[in-house]
């Protein structure tokens, strides 16, 4: 029984894997141009990947039981939802966050989530 659950495990791993790689190509080769004519759309189209990605290595951390794993992926969700802000968040008057902007709250994202993290 217990080959049978990790086998499982390995097949929805590698099968999220996968997905994920052939989803980050074709978002990366189809949208390109679109994204280059339109920065906010640019910006829109990296939010999604971002989150979408973070989901996938979120269950995959879940399902091998890798902590390391689960937080990175709700880290790289946090980013996507930072990369999704409305351009006049914090008083901002651009068209989006700067790219050191992300970081830095991306960064603070991630120093909240391993804090709330470790009390579990």
């Amino acid at each position: 029984m217990n080959i049978i659950r990790l086998i499982r495990q390995v097949l929805i791993v590698a099968t999220l894997m996968l997905t994920l790689t052939f989803a980050n190509g074709v978002s990366a080769l189809a949208l390109a141009p679109i994204a280059t004519a339109n920065t906010n759309l640019g910006e829109q189209i990296k939010a999604t990947t971002e989150k979408a990605s973070g989901k996938v290595q979120e269950t995959i951390g879940n399902v091998t039981g890798d902590r390391e794993t689960q937080i990175e992926g709700k880290v790289k969700q946090a980013e996507g939802n930072i990369r999704a802000l409305p351009s006049d968040f914090g008083g901002h008057k651009t068209d989006r966050l700067s790219e050191s902007e992300i970081v830095g709250k991306t960064q603070q994202a991630e120093s909240n989530i391993r804090r709330y993290q470790a009390r579990d």
